[in-house]
């Protein structure tokens, strides 16, 4: 499907939603839950509450339908929403955590294209994924996982896109260090 007629039938898909259509919402709602979802868990970090928090998107998403104008892409609009979302539902469960001490970083499920050992390098690349600062991680998941363009990152997180570049860069950097040990183990086993 070209731009042009993608653009034609997201735009009627959101009349349609905006006309209260049911069969419209569960069509959104088909397009875009396994990207949303995914979203959610790589930010939040573990299957329950990223679950918990792909409901609220979708809430979120039909209740506010009326509120898209246009002015960015449909998948701008729903991402923008997934994140924001995630990310306060992320901070809730953190103070909670804190004041439960519980591990967040532990709780990191394995998604289906990963190895389901424990220890397998998918798994920690997630792990340290998630340990980066809140910022970078959103911008390294919608850029380097999701494939946005800086400027569709920063119409997403109200950030500039030289922000959004250098946050990538950052993240890369980080990773790049903290990830080194476990390259260099797998180099002595191999």
């Amino acid at each position: 499907m070209d731009k042009h007629n993608r653009t034609t039938s997201e735009t009627e898909l959101v009349e349609r939603c905006k006309k209260g259509e049911q069969n419209a919402f569960k069509e959104l709602f088909d397009m875009y839950k396994d990207k949303v979802f995914s979203t959610a868990v790589r930010m939040i970090g573990n299957i329950q509450d990223s679950e918990d928090t792909t409901q609220d998107i979708f809430i979120k998403l039909f209740k506010n339908i009326n509120n898209y104008r246009g002015h960015s892409s449909l998948s701008t609009w729903i991402y923008k929403v997934a994140v924001n979302t995630s990310l306060d539902n992320l901070r809730k469960r953190k103070k909670y955590e804190k004041d439960k001490s519980f591990d967040v970083i532990d709780d990191i499920p394995s998604l289906p294209y990963m190895e389901k050992q424990p220890g397998s390098v998918h798994v920690i690349i997630e792990k340290e994924i998630q340990k980066l600062p809140e910022g970078y991680r959103t911008v390294f998941v919608l850029h380097e996982v999701e494939g946005f363009k800086h400027e569709e990152i920063s119409k997403i997180m109200n950030i500039a896109p030289g922000t959004s570049k250098s946050q990538l860069s950052a993240a890369k950097s980080i990773l790049r260090k903290n990830l080194l040990p476990y390259m260099e183990v797998l180099k002595d086993e191999m």
